[in-house]
Order: structure tokens, then sequence, then C-alpha cells
């Protein structure tokens, strides 16, 4: 049962993978659990974004979360008209993040301070301030967490 639809910077971002290891390696410390064992069961929980951008909407409509991201990787507007779209027709289960610096092992990508100060009077633009917003990415870990695992607990009663 997919309920959190990863919105956001794609490029060859790996927030996605990070949020999810993250929660998995959480739960896995705080069930004693493997690792890879929670990671593997808890992706059925998630919904990632294809090519098809009307499928994609059509997603986002279905599942209870979701979480856009915007990380420095993301080139051109499409992002932040998806995350526009969602706070103006799904403002109440969506949530968002923008990540200062990417997840990369050889480089540091970051958002300039202009670019970053001019995402953050968008947000307050377009009204985010009721919608869940992140300054940075262990607080929406931390969000997250519990919704997972309550999700997982749920899995494993049936």
């Amino acid at each position: 049962m997919s309920v959190i639809y990863l919105a956001g910077t794609e490029n060859g971002s790996k927030w996605r993978e990070a949020f999810i290891t993250e929660i998995a390696k959480k739960i896995s410390e705080d069930t004693k659990q493997s690792a890879d064992l929670v990671f593997n069961e808890i992706c059925s929980f998630f919904v990632f974004p294809t090519e098809n951008k009307d499928l994609d909407r059509v997603s986002r409509g279905k599942v209870k979360h979701i979480v856009h991201v915007l990380s420095p990787r993301m080139t051109g507007v499409m992002n932040i008209y998806e995350l526009t779209y969602d706070a103006m027709k799904r403002s109440k289960k969506m949530s968002f993040c923008i990540l200062k610096v990417d997840f990369d092992q050889k480089q540091s990508i970051v958002f300039d301070q202009v670019y970053l100060d001019s995402l953050k009077s968008m947000g307050t633009a377009l009204g985010l301030e009721s919608i869940a917003r992140f300054e940075n990415f262990s607080d929406m870990v931390k969000y997250y967490y519990p919704i997972v695992l309550q999700l997982m607990n749920k899995g494993n009663k049936k």
C-alpha cells in the first residue's frame, strides 16, 4: 500500500534514497531489526515520480502524504509548479523541505543564498505557512518516522 508520494527534485538527487534509508535506520535501531530488512519492508509505502507527469498527479491525489523536496540539483521551474499545484489542491496532505545542500559524495552542491531566499519568499507568498515545512532534512525524517513506523506495524499485524 503506497501512502507517501516523494515529489520534488530529481536530476540525480539522492534525497529520496537518503530519506528512506534514514527512516529505516531509525526504525531498525528502535525495533532491533536488520536495517536492510526494514528498508525493503518500508519501500512499499512510498511512490516515486515517473516520466508521466499526468499519471503522477493522479498518484499524488490517491496517497495520504506528499513530500516535496527542492534541492540545488533542481533545474527549471517544474518542481516549483508541482509544489504550487499541490499547495492549492492538496495542502492538507502536503509537506515540503528546501535542502540547502544536496546529497553527493564527490562534490558539494548548494543553493546560493539569493536563490534560497527567493524560494523562501515564494513559500511565504503562496501562503505555505500552514503546510508542514522543514528547515532541514533531519526534521523531515523525524516528522515522517512515526508515520512510517505506524504503517509498518499495521502491515505486520495483518
